[in-house]
């Protein structure tokens, strides 16, 4: 079996995808929530563990 990089990003915790993924709450425009890169981690860590139901 190939071990990939969809499988390397299943193995990550929440620390290593909030440094990768695009801000999640960016429209297309600056996210108004982040001000510069340490608080867009922040901010992608903060979504990450919100709840995915509702």
């Amino acid at each position: 079996m190939v071990f990939t990089h969809a499988d390397k990003i299943r193995e990550m915790d929440d620390e290593a995808l909030a440094f990768i993924i695009m801000c999640p709450r960016d429209d297309g425009n600056k996210c108004k929530n982040c001000g510069d890169v340490i608080t867009c981690i922040a901010c992608c860590l903060d979504w990450l563990r919100e709840s995915a139901e509702g």
